[in-house]
């Protein structure tokens, strides 16, 4: 599943205003962070998405709102210039043809305390699949801290299948970690 987008859509949706209304949230990108993992025997990849907009307006008490993220595929930091290059290319995230990768959600989930679960859809080189994306949420004085972690598989998504010995390399499923801050408007 792709949830790296969805994480980053599903953490910001999910801070909240007032108890029972939705309120719109304004993102503190200086405090937040979309990481990214994959890990196989040979290769670790790690690498973070240097710039994302989001769109949110969510209530906790109701979990309900819209979430709407766009990164920029091409604020790729991966460890080296060599593989940040590489991650741009054709066979890898094409991002001259896809520039940026995007999660949608609409609908959430309460399922205990301050944990909720985003459904949406993530689109990345230009095939949309649905991701259910877990996060926790925490308020205090008008601010929001979302945390998640999710799982994507690469190959749902086109990446690196282009060549056999680095689809081989890398491992098929990354690990999507998304810190978000956010404050009330």
């Amino acid at each position: 599943m792709s949830r790296w987008r969805g994480l980053l859509f599903a953490l910001a949706f999910a801070l909240a205003p007032l108890p029972g209304m939705a309120a719109d949230w304004a993102v503190l990108k200086e405090d937040s962070e979309i990481a990214i993992k994959a890990v196989s025997p040979d290769v670790t990849v790690e690498g973070i998405f240097r710039d994302f907009d989001a769109e949110i307006s969510f209530d906790p008490k109701s979990a309900e709102g819209r979430i709407r993220v766009q990164v920029p595929i091409a604020s790729l930091a991966l460890g080296s210039s060599m593989n940040t290059a590489r991650a741009q290319e054709e066979a890898w995230f094409h991002a001259e043809r896809w520039p940026q990768a995007v999660f949608i959600a609409q609908r959430f989930e309460q399922v205990e305390g301050g944990e909720y679960l985003a459904d949406g859809m993530l689109t990345i080189r230009g095939r949309s699949k649905p991701l259910e994306l877990p996060f926790s949420l925490e308020l205090e004085n008008g601010r929001a801290m979302v945390r998640s972690t999710a799982f994507i598989h690469r190959r749902d998504f086109g990446l690196g299948t282009a060549s056999p010995m680095e689809d081989d390399a890398v491992a098929r499923q990354v690990t999507v970690s998304i810190r978000l801050a956010a404050e009330r408007r």
